[in-house]
């Protein structure tokens, strides 16, 4: 079940959780934070979209298209790039990375001071930056991947790999997405791919080890958005195909659900599902079982592929979710997607089915 939590009118560009409230940031401006009664209000304001977000001493951090970091405290400092396109900030909170245009990169101290600015990629956008301790890892949309000592005055780069999402027969390249834990790095391009890396920071050697382990393929567009779930078990990404994939930890496709109407941007983890944000303007919650990836064929709508909270039977006599198969009808279906049978639009609420999803979903 995709259940629709907020809708604005514009993109919803970057999620983040913080001590169990939701925030998200979004092409109108803002950033929004959900309230224990669950209503959304803005906390922060740019001059232009919010692309980043991040985490201070558990407040939120922001950054934009307009060139500034923004903290829900008022407080705000402006970069040395005129549009900031990812931020990620150190686990101690005392640097933060921000990456824009023309190959630029910048760190700040937490108080907005420049601890230091060079171009560290000779061109295209740096789209995603992404702490390993004080090892800063750096993308950009010429699909160049490049890690970096910051421990020293000059920035010197431990590693660098080239063309890695490049693919000229979808005319696509770039690395728009990263996430990390323990020492895998996973990325996702615009050549519709997810590479998974293995990375080593050699102290005896001297040497930064950076090799790739496998590429995941199965989604039909760009991928925007990734994360990593309960230490590597799980990964989530999100696409321009409108689908969100979940990954087990050997690179095998869990589950491929369609979520939004237009490009998913944005996803984060929560208990039992995802959130995620997309074009089509919503912030949605997806139902997941995260303990048991094996979701039941029967629970699950043989259109949509995601679990039937809330299933329906149709003339056919199988059961469907409701929300997919009524939007099969209103695209003109009127034979069933299982048989091929003629049938009408009738629905019977199936409340023994949704049941066994709730319980399989709260493992009772």
């Amino acid at each position: 079940m995709n259940e629709i939590i907020y809708k604005i009118e514009k993109d919803i560009n970057t999620i983040k959780i913080i001590d169990g409230k939701l925030y998200f940031g979004t092409s109108d401006f803002n950033v929004y934070r959900r309230d224990e009664k669950g209503v959304f209000s803005s906390v922060i304001k740019h001059e232009a979209q919010v692309t980043a977000l991040g985490e201070f001493k558990g407040n939120i951090v922001s950054a934009g298209l307009d060139g500034r970091v923004r903290f829900t405290d008022g407080s705000s400092f402006i970069s040395q790039m005129p549009v900031i396109r990812c931020m990620s900030i150190t686990s101690d909170g005392e640097l933060i990375a921000l990456g824009g245009a023309d190959g630029q990169i910048s760190v700040h101290y937490s108080d907005g001071r420049l601890e230091r600015h060079w171009e560290g990629h000779c061109e295209g956008t740096v789209i995603s930056c992404i702490w390993w301790n004080k090892i800063l890892f750096t993308a950009s949309s010429n699909s160049d991947l490049k890690c970096w000592n910051l421990e020293k005055s000059k920035s010197k780069s431990l590693a660098s790999k080239s063309n890695l999402h490049d693919d000229s027969l979808c005319g696509s390249h770039g690395i728009y997405c990263m996430d990390i834990v323990g020492n895998k790095l996973a990325c996702g391009g615009g050549d519709n791919k997810i590479s998974i890396w293995e990375f080593n920071d050699n102290d005896l050697t001297g040497k930064f080890d950076l090799k790739r382990l496998k590429m995941l393929v199965s989604h039909t567009g760009p991928v925007n958005c990734i994360q990593f779930y309960d230490n590597g078990k799980l990964l989530a990404t999100g696409s321009n195909d409108k689908t969100i994939c979940i990954w087990d930890s050997d690179g095998h496709l869990v589950r491929q659900n369609q979520v939004h109407s237009a490009p998913v941007l944005t996803l984060h983890w929560a208990q039992n599902g995802i959130y995620s944000g997309g074009s089509d303007f919503l912030l949605k919650y997806s139902f997941f079982n995260c303990t048991n990836i094996e979701e039941p064929a029967e629970l699950c709508c043989p259109i949509s592929s995601s679990l039937m909270f809330d299933c329906v039977t149709a003339e056919d006599g199988q059961n469907y979710s409701r929300e997919a198969i009524e939007n099969w009808f209103s695209k003109g279906g009127k034979m069933s997607p299982l048989t091929g049978s003629v049938i009408g639009p009738k629905l019977i609420e199936n409340i023994d089915v949704q049941q066994k999803v709730h319980n399989f979903v709260f493992q009772k």
